[in-house]
């Protein structure tokens, strides 16, 4: 196995968030790159964050804060998109996990598949309960879990309404799932370029923010001398 150092072509930053309402001082600090943890198979991209209060000892909020995070760098989605994916843009577990999606809006009829998991989802009325919340536990709708899908297998929501009809096989949902997987595996070049893409941008705003740094140090040094 290869042996790959812990973080490749890792991107971190820190911009104050007032906005988020943690209080007028509060920082965010977002972390993103390629991951290896030792005894996976490859690297992993990892798109995380955390939220505190400058001499405060314990954090606000930690985690995949994905919507917090592209509030402050919405040039980041490219690689929010990528999170679990490995070095080649392949999903974590693309075949077992997409297809736990895609039986939950088929509603095939089996017990382990997404349209059966329950979880917090939005109340489908629209409505804000006694305490505030905007969400309900309950188990996912079609339409909620082929979005889920979508986004697994990072293609447009329609895009994905217009394939599902053709692999959809009610008398053998094995078919269903042999088709998906011949698809998913032709989409190996446009998940490799879709990590390129992702690593580029990263090793980007890392030189950026490089050229940002020497361009204030530099400034310092002409104030401290007088030049």
């Amino acid at each position: 196995m290869t042996d790959y150092p812990e973080y490749q072509h890792r991107y971190r930053s820190t911009r104050g968030c007032p906005a988020l309402g943690y209080g007028p001082k509060a920082q965010i600090r977002v972390d993103a790159c390629l991951h290896y943890i030792r005894g996976n198979h490859a690297p992993y991209f990892s798109v995380t964050a955390d939220v505190y209060i400058p001499g405060r000892r314990d954090i606000e909020a930690c985690g995949c804060l994905h919507d917090d995070i592209l509030k402050f760098w919405p040039k980041l989605a490219p690689v929010i998109a990528l999170h679990l994916s490995d070095d080649k843009g392949v999903p974590m577990h693309a075949e077992a996990n997409g297809w736990y999606q895609l039986a939950g809006y088929y509603q095939t009829g089996g017990r382990y598949h997404a349209g059966n998991s329950q979880g917090n989802y939005p109340r489908l009325d629209g409505s804000v309960g006694p305490y505030g919340q905007t969400t309900e536990y309950r188990c996912p709708t079609p339409d909620e879990c082929l979005q889920h899908f979508a986004d697994h297998v990072r293609i447009p929501l329609d895009a994905a309404r217009e394939l599902a009809p053709y692999w959809r096989c009610p008398d053998d949902w094995h078919a269903s799932r042999r088709w998906f997987g011949t698809w998913l595996a032709a989409q190996a070049p446009r998940f490799q370029a879709e990590a390129d893409a992702a690593v580029e941008l990263l090793d980007a705003l890392n030189a950026s923010q490089a050229q940002a740094r020497a361009a204030r140090e530099s400034s310092q040094v002409i104030e401290k001398t007088g030049g």
